[in-house]
């Protein structure tokens, strides 16, 4: 709302002066106008903080415009859709939702998600849905401006399958790629865990196309070394239990990334994959029992080291390497799955892909 007085006290015939209040939203850029003719005008003021004055001939229309206050209908979510419109799980298990915020340009991509049945099905912060008892529910997501999208779960029972403890879980299992190599020339990855609770014990399964992998744990981890090696096809693979012996207590419950390993391969640049990976703890009743992770991210990781902007290896720098980085835009290191690969374009280490990361791979070209 635009505040105006006019004072024409003393003042002669059609001369007077308009006293208008600036936005408490704007900026001091902010300009008044009026229209003449139909056509705006700027008015000459005076006064630089909140009040401005004016001489005006005339009553009439007057607004502020700010150029450097943002706006617009793109800002705000027009629509939000979900990956699925149904859903089938078992008594127990979970699945992933994931939800898609349009335009690109909304300011605010948040979404809630909520479940409309929890005796049947629950839902996290994160869309993870878990299916608590046979029936249907409905899962809804909703943008912050109350645009909506839904998808119907079903869920059956399986009383044959012993059903994981609840106390003892972790959102996603995952690899990251190290940043440098051992003093020996061997590469480097970690392996971790997302939004842990009550885990005490976790056995993982790797593979690599290098020579061999050495698991050290972290983080209050012990590694009991690799329980099983096997070599075929040019792949290494071996399965390692790791016990939280040293942490804070007898089981890990951390929120965020919990790095509990680092895993040395031999190779130039190899690549290193998870086939497998289950916890254990104790539940509510102090009863040993299976865990629950939400999401092993099973995407192979290639060592990055040492950033190039040769993306694609071709020994020059050029626009494929763009390219490749364009694929990766947007990206941030708070997602799971991607960042691993993705890391690698990001050349300010601000943790995101953006337009100066793509800036950074010009300025290089020819190199």
């Amino acid at each position: 709302m635009l505040n105006v007085s006019v004072e024409q006290e003393g003042a002669l015939p059609g001369e007077m002066t308009l006293v208008a209040a600036r936005p408490a939203n704007m900026t001091s850029t902010a300009k008044l106008y009026t229209l003449e003719g139909g056509n705006p005008a700027e008015l000459d003021v005076i006064g630089a903080g909140s009040t401005m004055t004016a001489e005006v001939s005339h009553l009439g229309y007057f607004a502020f415009i700010d150029s450097n206050v943002a706006g617009g209908d793109s800002e705000e979510p027009a629509s939000v859709s979900l990956n699925k419109s149904s859903l089938d799980l078992e008594t127990g298990k979970s699945a992933q939702l994931s939800a898609t915020v349009l335009p690109a340009t909304a300011k605010n991509k948040t979404v809630t998600w909520k479940s409309y049945n929890e005796s049947v099905a629950t839902v996290s912060s994160r869309g993870v849905v878990k299916g608590i008892s046979a029936g249907t529910a409905i899962i809804e997501a909703s943008t912050v401006n109350g645009k909506t999208a839904r998808c119907t779960v079903s869920v059956t029972g399986n009383a044959d399958i012993p059903q994981p403890a609840v106390n003892c879980s972790a959102d996603s299992m995952y690899i990251r790629s190290g940043k440098a190599k051992t003093a020996d020339g061997k590469a480097t990855f970690g392996l971790n865990l997302k939004n842990s609770n009550s885990i005490a014990t976790v056995q993982v399964t790797l593979e690599t196309d290098g020579e061999s992998i050495e698991v050290r744990g972290l983080n209050g981890f012990t590694s009991l070394g690799n329980a099983k090696t096997e070599k075929t096809g040019g792949k290494c693979r071996v399965t390692t239990v790791l016990c939280y012996l040293d942490g804070s207590g007898k089981q890990l419950n951390a929120a965020g990334d919990t790095e509990i390993a680092t895993i040395i391969v031999e190779g130039r640049t190899p690549s290193l994959s998870i086939k497998d990976g289950q916890v254990s703890g104790w539940d509510s009743s102090n009863t040993v029992s299976f865990g629950e992770i939400a999401a092993v991210v099973k995407d192979s990781v290639k060592f990055a080291g040492e950033k190039t902007y040769d993306l694609n290896g071709d020994g020059r720098v050029d626009i494929l390497d763009i390219t490749i980085a364009q694929g990766y835009y947007r990206c941030s290191s708070g997602d799971a799955s991607g960042w691993d690969t993705a890391e690698s374009c990001d050349f300010n280490g601000d943790g995101k892909v953006d337009v100066e990361d793509l800036i950074s791979i010009m300025i290089h070209f020819g190199n």
